[in-house]
């Protein structure tokens, strides 16, 4: 086989370790999901170093990498790959091809790449690829970039206007990302399209999103000498330097026109490893150049060494550290719960104060993330006595005790504030209507009016505004309704001086429902806000019970930070947003890196983000959308494998059971119940719950003396974080569709990679996800060629074998109807009427329930297959329009040649099946 690399990250730098690690053991890896588990487990990679020098005893100072290995120290393993990739390691890494009339673009344009990367990253303006100088503003021509959440293009029109059309990176699931640019739409537009796909060889384009479109007919700027990149330096113009992405690329096309011939094709798959110039076959030659190059190797592993374990033998002469290197899962599985939605949120917009008020239940004051900002001083407060607003950890009530004690609490603003324009936001939750005006909170401040305060009673709100001697510079009476109470409600109040006059006003939103607002003004100054909370004195018996939580003081008369976001209601704990806007977000708020693949629409929504750790987050988003959730293995991220990208896959390989390595060792079938589901019950955290059962076919629930389908009942329950009731049956039904399919199950599948990779090189690129199609397979297993969903896998490398165990279930289940291509119906009740010889061409079919398609009625649905008794038969004419109908047969194309007894079942070879997604 040929060489391993194994690399350490000394400090930063990738250290190459190989000579030091012991041949005569195996190296194994681990990584994904055993057949029909529910979740993946860490990656995982295990080899022995060689410590006879003492260079792997951390606290050995003759070492050379001293102080340079710790805990956690990042390790990746790679073998040499049969294709090449762009490895772009640090920002200045670029890949550039001359100006030339070619790839000069004037009007309409189509743009197309694949690439790997952090696109959560919340710091780094990534550019992509462009035609775009760094510093000479008349040769940026377009660019397309990544940066803070959004895929922006960007174009320069003739005039050298910059121009920009959006996309939510949640948007994006394909490997393949196509932009097009239509100078004229033919409505006097110009138009910008956003497609997804997942083979450059024949790719099915999905628009992702609706067309951006602008107004009139936009042509680009034109370029005498800015070069074609992939990997764009920008750092003139931008706040923040618009620099190359760091990450992998394997890609990049453009074409002049939409759809129109190419003119640049730079693949990087077939280049040599360590080249630094090539040409395309277009004949544009491309130099790679900065922290960019051409790897020829494909990364196993990446993951961490927890801990440096040195052994010696008895007599002190032999030593040797046992590595056992795990994924950035393993640490996320103990990490902490992550703070609550909002306690997250605000401070990132920067407020001038903000208390949470989560505190814990024996806390004597209320604590401030914000640096420079005191706690609140705070007097016979219930902490931690509310849990019922979903964006929140606990919040504190009011507890006067009917009036016996005082209940205070006081937030001190620093000083600096804005005296121009200035806000409050806070969350409260009263129960009850006061009998008459109390107050629930006071903001103090320097100008005309000390003291506001806002007031609620069973008839109304009350906006008081004194001034420092008491006297009511504002008295407002507001007529608001129940609404304001036995509910979460979000408050803003807000004061700007506008020349003499301070205008005022206050919102009340009922969270996730709607709002109210009232406004006004006084003559005189605004002064900044000197403390918020209760009254100088504190509340009143009136108010308690009254929960308040997520104080905050702003410069300005309003903030996003409460305010719904891109994909979801932040106050509502962001429920209803789709699974991969789920993953998106929550990548992006712990800058922890998700790829994903899917269709985002089809993804189901999602009910309140949990109290929960970020990988129970995001392992239990993964289990409510039915996906497949594990560690990439080219890098420290997770990926994400949605139901939408799982159906209707093409085998990536095709492996012969018959040659040599295809298959190795024990290949058998498992015919057993672990994971038979007949009768499935789900339920919505916090909903109803949907049951199916399936009482007709394969497993079904009835008893096998009545019923040769019947296995009896085997019922089973699970709980989902969903955000409606509708789904919960359908739900059910998927869970039973795959827990009663009828076919051998093959859970482990061996291939001696190392002999068959001249031959059959896409071994190496196989993942969990692929499929994976076996030929010859010997009848005692099946009569049929296997198709198999890969879940996980084990490989074991040594300098002269590579042998991968691939963890395997049927990829049948996923194998589903697509609208408009078939009109064949699978029905259970089809029949022979009567019996069949061995060689019978013609076959009477009786149909209990529909009849099937004639070919006469639909000639381009035949030919196709169906399964007689085991017996695969084409099917190349249906005549008849009533039970029975005569079929024209193709026999034993399985290899299973048997008479049919009248009765025998037919059914369609491939049965259509409903999706889970759309």
């Amino acid at each position: 086989m040929p060489d391993i690399l194994y690399e350490a990250n000394m400090l930063g730098v990738w250290t190459d370790i190989t000579a030091d690690v012991r041949t005569g053991e195996d190296t194994k890896v681990t990584r994904g999901l055993a057949s029909w588990a529910s979740t993946a487990d860490p990656s995982k990679v295990t080899f022995r170093l060689d410590n006879r020098h003492g260079h792997y005893s951390r606290h050995n100072p003759l070492s050379p990498y001293y102080r340079q290995l710790s805990r956690y120290t990042k390790i990746r393993v790679s073998v040499p790959s049969p294709t090449s990739t762009l490895e772009i390691y640090d920002t200045t890494g670029t890949v550039t091809t001359p100006h030339s009339d070619a790839v000069e673009m004037a009007g309409d344009f189509d743009v197309r790449f694949e690439i790997d990367g952090f696109l959560q990253d919340s710091v780094h303006n990534q550019a992509i690829v462009g035609k775009w100088d760094d510093n000479d503003v008349s040769e940026q021509q377009w660019m397309v970039r990544i940066y803070q959440e959004f895929l922006v293009f960007i174009f320069r029109d003739a005039t050298g206007v910059e121009q920009s059309a959006f996309l939510y990176l949640s948007t994006i699931g394909g490997k393949i990302l196509r932009i097009t640019y239509d100078v004229d739409n033919g409505t006097g537009a110009y138009e910008v399209n956003f497609y997804q796909a997942d083979s450059w060889e024949n790719p099915t384009w999905l628009r992702i999103t609706a067309p951006r479109v602008g107004p009139g007919v936009v042509g680009l700027q034109a370029t005498t000498s800015a070069p074609l990149r992939v990997g764009v330096i920008d750092t003139a113009p931008t706040v923040v330097d618009r620099l190359p992405w760091i990450g992998y690329c394997y890609r990049f096309q453009l074409r002049r026109g939409i759809k129109g011939p190419l003119v640049a094709d730079c693949d990087f798959r077939p280049v040599a490893d360590g080249a630094t110039e090539f040409d395309d076959a277009l004949g544009n030659t491309w130099t790679v150049s900065g922290g960019a190059r051409i790897v020829g190797r494909s990364y196993r592993f990446h993951g961490e060494i927890a801990e440096w374990p040195a052994t010696s033998d008895v007599s002190d002469v032999d030593s040797y550290v046992s590595v056992s290197a795990q994924s950035r899962m393993r640490r996320d599985r103990i990490g902490d719960p992550l703070k609550s939605i909002l306690s997250r949120r605000i401070p990132s917009y920067l407020p001038r104060a903000y208390w949470p008020c989560e505190d814990g239940a024996n806390s004597s004051r209320i604590y401030s993330p914000i640096d420079g900002v005191s706690p609140m001083s705070t007097a016979n407060m219930d902490f931690a006595q509310d849990s019922s607003m979903p964006a929140s950890d606990a919040l504190p009530a009011v507890a006067t005790q009917n009036g016996a004690v005082v209940s205070r609490m006081i937030g001190p603003v620093p000083s600096g504030g804005s005296t121009t324009g200035w806000s409050v936001y806070f969350l409260y939750r009263m129960n009850s209507q006061p009998s008459s005006y109390a107050s629930y909170m006071c903001i103090q401040g320097t100008g005309t009016v000390r003291d506001w305060r806002l007031q609620f009673s069973a008839d109304g709100s009350r906006i008081l505004g004194l001034d420092s001697e008491g006297v009511a510079v504002a008295s407002h009476l507001i007529g608001t309704g129940a609404d304001l109470f036995n509910q979460w409600i979000l408050v803003r109040f807000h004061a700007q001086q506008n020349g003499g006059t301070v205008d005022w006003g206050i919102s009340w939103t009922d969270i996730g429902g709607t709002a109210g607002t009232y406004s006004n003004s006084y003559t005189g100054t605004l002064g900044r806000v000197l403390a918020v909370g209760s009254p100088p004195d504190g509340w009143n018996s009136l108010v308690d019970g009254l929960a308040l939580g997520h104080i905050s003081v702003w410069d300005a008369i309003e903030t996003g930070a409460y305010t719904s976001a891109l994909i979801g209601d932040p106050l509502i704990g962001y429920a209803g947003e789709l699974a991969t806007d789920r993953l998106h977000r929550m990548a992006y708020e712990t800058q922890i890196p998700i790829v994903h693949r899917a269709i985002r629409t089809s993804g189901q929504q999602q009910g309140p983000q949990p109290k929960a750790t970020f990988l129970e987050i995001i392992e239990e988003t993964a289990k409510a959308d039915n996906g497949i959730l594990l560690d990439k293995r080219d890098s420290a991220s997770y990926l994400y494998l949605a139901p939408s990208w799982l159906t209707n896959r093409q085998p990536s390989i095709e492996l012969d059971y018959t040659q040599p390595g295809h298959v190795r060792g024990e290949f058998q079938p498992v015919e057993d119940t672990q994971f038979i589901e007949n009768d499935s019950t789900v339920t919505r955290s916090g909903g109803s719950s949907g049951r199916y059962e399936k009482t007709v076919g394969s497993l079904n629930v009835n008893d096998p003396e009545t019923d040769e389908d019947g296995i009896g009942r085997v019922a089973k329950q699970t709980t989902l974080n969903l955000f409606r009731d509708d789904e919960l049956e359908s739900l059910a039904a998927w869970r039973v569709h795959q827990g009663t399919w009828d076919e051998p199950r093959f859970p482990r599948l061996t291939v001696d990679a190392r002999a068959i990779l001249a031959t059959v090189p896409g071994i190496a690129d196989i993942d969990v996800g692929d499929v994976i199609k076996v030929t010859g397979v010997p009848t005692r297993h099946s009569y049929n060629d296997l198709y198999l969903l890969v879940l996980g896998y084990t490989e074991k490398l040594t300098l002269f074998e590579w042998e991968i165990t691939f963890n395997c279930v049927p990829y049948g289940p996923w194998d589903t109807a697509v609208s408009g291509v078939s009109r064949v119906e699978p029905t259970e009740h089809s029949t022979l009427d009567e019996p069949a010889t061995s060689t019978a061409t013609s076959l009477s079919v009786s149909s209990a329930a529909a009849l099937w398609a004639t070919s006469a009625a639909f000639p381009d649905d035949f030919p196709f297959d169906v399964l007689v008794d085991g017996e695969r038969m084409t099917v190349t004419a249906i005549a008849g329009t009533s039970s029975p109908q005569t079929f024209t047969v193709v026999r034993s194309v399985n290899g299973v040649v048997k008479a049919q007894p009248a009765g025998a079942r037919v059914r369609l070879f491939t049965p259509s099946h409903v999706a889970l997604s759309e």
